[in-house]
């Protein structure tokens, strides 16, 4: 065999830790899909029944979809509390965007954060549900959606306080 590399052995580049408990936080596409409570990611089983799904709806988790999954592992598979969809072929994207967790770095409606992500909140057209502008303040848990990121920034397009 000239010019050929005959391989012995093959590695995973990123081994997966299997031990029970461990957390993991995955991304990638999609392959060995069934449903949602067993596909493969990163060769890793995964079961995301139980997730909290973001960017688009559960239903359109399939192979070839992009996704970003966090969980703990149990017995070899990867149990999901979030999958996020990042990219839906044919699609171009996910419609939107969500942020779920506590406001941080509160200057205004038009400035802060959740998860580490900058929000502008401040738009004529953001719908607040379950408070209003002024419910906003470090610490406050909500749920922010919105279809465009600017300059880095989530616009939001709805508030729901938790």
């Amino acid at each position: 065999m000239s010019g050929v590399l005959a391989a012995t052995q093959l590695q995973p580049w990123y081994n997966i830790p299997g031990t029970n408990g461990t957390p993991v936080n995955l991304a990638g596409i999609v392959t060995d899909f069934t449903s949602v409570s067993s596909f493969k990611l990163l060769g890793t089983s995964i079961d995301a029944s139980a997730a909290l799904v973001t960017g688009g709806p559960g239903s359109s988790v399939g192979n070839g979809v992009k996704v970003e999954v966090s969980g703990v592992m149990t017995g070899g598979v990867l149990r999901a509390a979030t999958l996020k969809i990042r990219h839906i072929p044919g699609t171009g994207g996910p419609a939107s965007f969500t942020l779920i967790g506590a406001v941080g770095g509160f200057a205004s409606a038009a400035n802060f954060r959740v998860q580490g992500q900058p929000v502008d909140a401040s738009g004529s057209g953001v719908v607040f549900r379950n408070g209003t502008a002024n419910n906003l303040a470090n610490g406050t848990r909500v749920t922010i959606t919105g279809s465009q990121v600017v300059n880095g920034v989530l616009l939001a397009n709805q508030v729901t306080f938790d």
